[in-house]
């Protein structure tokens, strides 16, 4: 469900930056990966404290060890919701190549890692494999944008500042 926020605001993105300049287009996506950001972890934080009560209690006990992969996934779904958002602006500046690149790098790090933790540790191993994998894919597309984009990186993470603009408007009127 976490997902499915980057990937309507994705949908919103692509066509409202491919009409506007290569730094505008950055500005945005930077401002719209802060507020997406935000939102995912307020959402995963409440849901990380929660699942290993929740789980048995949908499903019974015999699911409770699925709380721990839901666990070990997390921090792969927020790089991966980061990923969902900064794939508009590679496209949109001719990068698509980037794109398959970090998918790509993903995968193989996922079949290395599979490999080697899934015989160790079972669905635990395939879980944080699968989470270093869409972390792999994030970072490559971050370095890329945060490059392409001669933004700071803080300027695609910093949502205090944000907030601070929100007071500074609240005041004003």
């Amino acid at each position: 469900i976490l997902w499915r926020i980057p990937r309507v605001v994705n949908t919103v993105l692509l066509p409202r930056l491919s009409g506007e300049s290569d730094r505008r287009s950055a500005e945005i996506t930077a401002k719209m990966n802060r507020v997406v950001f935000a939102v995912t972890l307020l959402c995963l934080v409440p849901f990380a404290l929660t699942v290993e009560w929740f789980i048995p209690l949908l499903y019974g006990v015999e699911y409770q060890d699925a709380a721990q992969v839901i666990l070990v996934l997390l921090p792969g779904v927020l790089a991966i919701s980061v990923f969902k958002l900064l794939v508009p602006n590679l496209i949109i500046r001719g990068r698509a190549w980037t794109y398959s690149l970090s998918v790509l790098s993903s995968l193989i790090v996922m079949i290395i890692l599979d490999m080697f933790m899934i015989p160790r540790y079972g669905i635990l191993g395939a879980g944080i494999a699968s989470s270093i994998a869409y972390t792999t894919a994030c970072l490559v597309v971050l370095v890329t944008v945060v490059r392409m984009n001669d933004l700071p990186l803080r300027s695609y993470f910093d949502f205090f500042a944000d907030l601070g603009e929100l007071k500074r408007l609240r005041a004003g009127s």
